[in-house]
């Protein structure tokens, strides 16, 4: 909690509370209290294109949007700390080639939620059942499954971003909005609460478009 932020002399500024703004902190806690009063905050990372590139900023509500979604714990969990990080980082020095950043988001975090797909795939094994999380032969009955020209991209993109860091793959994609609609999919599949997220939209219009 942050008292004052109303005063003139307020020790924190508004800007530092946009998305996925770095900050160090020190707070005040108290003994049989849930609520934590900040004390203390200043950046150790600031992003100029966040707050001015159109599509730095779509990114980082995109990302915000899904990590909001998608963690429900509140214990530390320092490995995903340092991922987002890198990203945001990562974000402030990239200059071309930024259209499969979003996709490759959504498959790393798949493994620090614990729901990575199993990528089996063949040429036998040409429908991903959404719900199981594989590659199969034939169609499921009742599950949700996408088919096409898609299923081989998505394996493809499974396999060239299950490395840490971040590179532009050499895949032809007509359609990257396409990939990132299944992702979400694939999430609401296996992630309790997980609902609609809107700024796929804004990346549609300022990325993808």
């Amino acid at each position: 909690m942050v008292k004052g932020m109303s005063r003139k002399n307020s020790m924190l500024k508004p800007s530092q509370l946009q998305p996925l703004t770095l900050l160090e902190i020190i707070y005040e806690e108290k003994p049989h209290r849930q609520l934590y009063f900040l004390k203390e905050a200043r950046n150790y990372f600031l992003s100029y294109k966040a707050q001015n590139n159109v599509i730095i900023s779509g990114i980082i509500l995109f990302i915000t949007e899904v990590l909001n979604h998608s963690i429900k714990e509140e214990e530390a969990n320092p490995q995903l700390f340092d991922f987002i990080e890198k990203i945001i980082i990562k974000l402030e020095t990239i200059e071309e080639n930024i259209a499969f950043l979003p996709i490759w988001f959504l498959i790393r975090l798949s493994s620090f939620l614990g729901i990575t797909p199993l990528n089996n795939y063949t040429s036998e094994t040409i429908t991903f059942n959404m719900e199981e999380g594989k590659f199969q032969e034939s169609f499921p009955e009742r599950n949700v499954y996408i088919t096409g020209e898609n299923v081989e991209i998505l394996s493809l993109l499974i396999k060239a971003f299950s490395a840490s860091d971040y590179f532009v793959p050499n895949i032809q994609i007509s359609d990257k909005s396409v990939i990132i609609d299944i992702l979400l999919q694939y999430y609401h599949q296996h992630l309790p609460g997980f609902s609609e997220i809107h700024t796929h939209k804004i990346l549609k219009e300022i990325l993808y478009s």
